[in-house]
């Protein structure tokens, strides 16, 4: 977090940056001791409103992908706005063909969804978590693997479902702002609309180990 920055540790510099000196998270408790971020909300129920988030606008070696993993230690925690649009990582949220969100779309539980050539949207991987009904208290590890083909999701370690659409023959960051969004969906918008309440689909709890 130091200087408005969450490190890459991978060393291809996708650091998630600060655009906003108001709603930037805040450290907190990871999973293997080190400093995991902290996403709030000032509404629970709303769509439109405030949160906590930084943008990636690096996106060396990400920007389109024929394959990949994505994996988190996630927290959604109700004191801290989680609900039914909470965003871990958004890539797309419908905006052009092949684009990817990961997180609730409205929905109380976790989803990978992803926008085929003809930007119709799929649920690629449902987890079986549910915040509303069984609210967390500790961190859960979530993972999608995709190899072209098949997705494969993991909840806490453990293989639950895979998935092949046809169709879906890459992935790719649809932002005309060149962002991809760390707690929040960026609705094809700059990362500066956060502090003019433009974005959407605020994260509520933790995130670590992205």
């Amino acid at each position: 977090f130091s200087g408005g920055i969450i490190g890459d540790a991978s060393g291809n510099n996708n650091n998630a940056v600060r655009y906003s000196a108001t709603n930037w998270p805040w450290p907190t408790s990871g999973v293997f001791g080190s400093q995991a971020a902290l996403f709030g909300t000032n509404s629970v129920t709303g769509v439109s409103s405030y949160g906590s988030f930084a943008a990636i606008t690096n996106w060396n070696g990400i920007a389109s992908l024929n394959a990949g993993t994505w994996s988190a230690w996630v927290w959604y925690q109700t004191a801290k706005g989680a609900y039914t649009w909470s965003t871990i990582l958004d890539g797309g949220s419908g905006r052009g063909p092949n684009g990817w969100s990961w997180g609730c779309l409205d929905s109380t539980s976790t989803l990978f969804t992803v926008w085929d050539s003809s930007a119709v949207s799929h649920i690629a991987i449902a987890f079986p978590d549910d915040f509303s009904g069984k609210p967390q208290n500790n961190l859960h590890h979530y993972a999608v693997t995709w190899d072209g083909s098949t997705f494969t999701g993991y909840y806490d370690g453990t293989a639950f479902q895979t998935n092949t659409l046809a169709g879906i023959t890459s992935l790719s960051i649809q932002s005309p702002y060149h962002w991809l969004a760390l707690g929040c969906k960026h609705f094809g918008q700059p990362p500066q609309a956060g502090d003019l309440g433009l974005l959407s689909g605020w994260m509520g709890g933790a995130i670590d180990e992205l």
